[in-house]
């Protein structure tokens, strides 16, 4: 079998778009010529990279906070005092979720039951620019980028230590942003940072309802989550992910298209409508 890239349907039929020039193959002597490129599935194992991937692990488990957030008890943006009093509110009344004393709860809770990580999300600082019609430009997500109730070197170390330790996954929502993340990604060296903490897991994040900033201070979302600019970005995290032993939990992102068999790193995915909606008041699983 060939593969050819052919131009889009075109009449009278260009005979000279088929390599050989013989159409007589063609069932019913139908002529088409489609828009598609032909995908000939087989197994070719000089392909794959030959790294090591010793440090993968199956069946891996975790818990987390985020269903706290998203039931409306605790908030994932941290604000102080002063900010919550500006706007007439009760200080008290409102909740950080993600605070190191609750993370090493979880922990302790993970520990006691065989589970591997703890999820945090809203760690970090910049989450006024989240939401699914924000633009994302304000998230930091460094090790040192955390809010100040939140120390990521003090839970990974207290995880470490435990009769049965567990591991800090580290969330990374962009809120749409990929110029943003890549920046953290190849500029910061974020992943490397991950990793000399200990810290082995990550769950990115794509809200965007407009859809997807293609540059760190675009002013509009220009891209969808499944464009070409979308899938060779990530191509980008799945690689730089796996150079720096990141186990990847990916939501909103792309649609699986066999990368896994190539990086897998990439343990898990959510592209569809999921369970977490039914948290909204609403049944949306």
């Amino acid at each position: 079998m060939e593969s050819q890239l052919i131009p889009l349907l075109a009449d009278p039929l260009d005979e000279s778009v088929f390599p050989s020039g013989d159409t007589s193959w063609l069932e019913n002597g139908r002529k088409y010529v489609g828009i598609w490129w032909t995908m000939i599935a087989g197994l070719d194992e000089s392909v794959f990279p030959s790294g090591d991937t010793s440090w993968l692990e199956n069946g891996r488990k975790y818990v987390g906070i985020w269903w706290t957030m998203i039931a409306g008890s605790a908030n994932w943006e941290y604000k102080s005092d002063n900010e919550i009093s500006r706007n007439n509110n009760n200080p008290a009344a409102y909740i950080h979720g993600a605070r190191t004393e609750r993370m090493k709860r979880y922990m302790r809770f993970a520990s006691e039951h065989g589970l591997d990580s703890v999820l945090a999300e809203g760690w970090n600082k910049g989450w006024s620019s989240y939401g699914a019609n924000a633009d994302g430009t304000a998230l930091e997500l460094g090790i040192d980028d955390s809010y100040p109730d939140f120390d990521v070197n003090e839970v990974t170390e207290f995880g470490a230590n435990l009769s049965n330790p567990v591991e800090m996954t580290m969330h990374n929502e962009t809120s749409g942003n990929l110029g943003n993340y890549e920046d953290e990604i190849e500029n910061e060296d974020i992943f490397e940072d991950y990793e000399d903490t200990g810290i082995r897991s990550i769950k990115n994040g794509y809200v965007n309802d407009p859809g997807l900033y293609d540059k760190l201070n675009d002013q509009e979302p220009t891209q969808t989550h499944h464009s070409q600019r979308a899938v060779n970005h990530h191509q980008t995290v799945i690689q730089a992910a796996a150079a720096n032993r990141q186990m990847l939990e990916i939501h909103e992102g792309i649609k699986p298209t066999g990368e896994i068999r190539t990086y897998p790193n990439v343990a898990a995915r959510e592209v569809v409508k999921a369970q977490e909606y039914d948290g909204f008041g609403e049944l949306g699983s």
